[in-house]
């Protein structure tokens, strides 16, 4: 019930944030992008919901989001591309996440600097994501508020391969590395994924000790 309750309020605020900012176009990428497509809803267990925003539009929307004292900023996890919000809504914290991307007019492709590895500084970790997946953005048939990429399934098998449609454990069932500007998914073996889980179960229950087992 409690994680109904909780797919059921991310896809409301998903749905609020898109139309409160819509002039600022923010479209969904990553696991929100995938939910939306595969599930037409949030991915159940999610955490966050992920939106990428020209980074020219960053002052005037971190503005009115400040303005409106609805969200708090998480400053702890932010940097000069990227930054975190929450809000509660029925005592459950919703997190929306806000990668600025940058977009010059000569080039193929626009750069999410911090994506899946939050490595802004280093140029090899830049994700180039091609524009003619993503522009003109187009808006969701069934949910009309939100932006998503023009090619928006093309996209899915572009972050997460040609398995896209089979859900994965993220960080248990496969991770990610970056090629040439680009995230590859790597899927993991049984016995990694039994590791991590391992792992996951004993810095979750038995932190701080967790750092004497692993």
């Amino acid at each position: 019930m409690i994680n109904n309750l909780k797919q059921s309020l991310y896809l409301k605020e998903m749905m609020n944030f898109s139309y409160e900012f819509s002039k600022y176009k923010p479209f969904i990428f990553y696991g929100s992008l995938l939910g939306i497509c595969r599930d037409e809803n949030v991915i159940n267990g999610d955490d966050d919901i992920d939106f990428l925003v020209n980074f020219d539009f960053k002052n005037q929307i971190l503005s009115e989001i400040i303005f409106s004292n609805k969200f708090i900023i998480d400053y702890s996890k932010s940097n000069n591309f990227f930054t975190s919000v929450y809000l509660y809504k029925k005592k459950i914290r919703i997190n929306i996440d806000l990668y600025f991307y940058t977009d010059n007019l000569n080039d193929w492709y626009i750069n999410d600097r911090h994506n899946f590895f939050g490595e802004i500084n280093d140029k090899k970790k830049n994700f180039f994501i091609p524009k003619k997946l993503i522009f003109p953005l187009k808006k969701n048939k069934i949910f009309n508020h939100i932006f998503l990429p023009n090619a928006a399934e093309k996209l899915c098998e572009f972050l997460y391969g040609s398995d896209w449609k089979i859900p994965l454990k993220k960080n248990v069932r496969y991770k990610m590395t970056m090629s040439n500007n680009r995230p590859i998914l790597i899927k993991l073996s049984f016995l990694s994924s039994l590791i991590r889980s391992l792992k996951i179960f004993l810095k979750k229950y038995f932190n701080p000790f967790h750092k004497f087992f692993i």
